[in-house]
């Protein structure tokens, strides 16, 4: 035998060697890293949006729930139209306004309260903003 016919002969051998499990066991590995890349990606997708929720979203409290009933109860509290409430309420008991006037005072409070909560829903939504607990306040 020449030595080309010798060569072709080894790799001949060299090509039968191949069985079809080591093959298998290649495309088992490219699999399981792919898999595995594919793993870190949504992974490192999840830790993302888990750090972008622990941004503070809150102002006084954790609690979503507590943390806008708190919000809600300040802006009454500071709110013009329960303090003027609260005087006219005063003033009819003491006996200076009339009922009345009492009711035309609540009426033009409340009036007014309304008119700029319903002008507030109407710059936001013409502007694609979204309306929050503290609006309708």
């Amino acid at each position: 035998m020449s030595e080309e016919a010798k060569e072709l002969k080894d790799q001949e051998d060299l090509r039968e060697e191949v069985t079809v499990s080591e093959v298998l066991d290649e495309v088992q590995t490219d699999i399981d890293n792919l898999q595995d890349a594919i793993e870190k990606k949504f992974q490192a997708k999840r830790d993302s949006l888990l750090v972008a929720k622990q941004r503070k979203e809150y102002f006084i409290v954790r609690n979503r729930f507590w943390d806008k009933w708190f919000q809600k109860l300040f802006a009454q509290i500071i709110s013009v139209k329960l303090w003027i409430i609260a005087l006219i309420a005063v003033l009819l008991g003491v006996g200076l306004i009339t009922s009345i006037q009492f009711t035309s005072i609540m009426g033009i409070i409340m009036g007014l309260k309304g008119t700029f909560q319903v002008a507030e829903v109407w710059k936001k939504n013409g502007n694609g903003g979204t309306l929050s607990a503290m609006d309708k306040t």
